[in-house]
């Protein structure tokens, strides 16, 4: 399953920003509810608390990863794929988008009122649906998935 142009057009209009819309399509791809989640990626919308810092989608995409291979519980370990699978996301996204600054890939000032921005959720649902899939297919060519 991929990251739905229409989706992402419908969670945006719904107010969820970019990080919070990368969880939700992880949460329902596996048939999880998790609304700390959802609303802890909050954080991360314009570039980390919308100050055009790092993109939600590099971050979220991070947390999505994390969810695989990341420490979960006492004994269980981090899986040592973590740190590749991370690398090899963000490298990609860098080189697809020209960067991972928010306010540089999007070329709107974050911390005005984004919603009088047209470009912005073009923009980031394209960005969405491109990282969404390729983490998607990272996660199978590590086993994952």
């Amino acid at each position: 399953m991929g990251a739905d142009a229409f989706e992402i057009f419908r969670l945006a209009s719904a107010g969820y920003c970019c990080s919070q819309i990368m969880m939700i399509f992880y949460l329902k791809e596996n048939n999880l509810e998790n609304v700390p989640a959802v609303k802890a990626m909050a954080a991360l919308c314009g570039g980390v608390g919308n100050l055009g810092k790092t993109c939600g989608v590099v971050t979220a995409g991070a947390c999505i990863l994390g969810m695989y291979a990341g420490k979960g519980e006492g004994a269980e370990l981090k899986d040592d794929n973590l740190k590749k699978m991370i690398k090899e996301f963000t490298d990609w996204f860098e080189e697809e988008f020209e960067g991972t600054e928010c306010v540089d890939i999007v070329s709107v000032d974050v911390l005005k009122d984004i919603n009088e921005h047209e470009v912005y959720p073009t923009r980031c649902g394209s960005i969405i649906q491109k990282s969404y899939n390729k983490i998607n297919s990272i996660l199978q060519d590590y086993g994952y998935i």
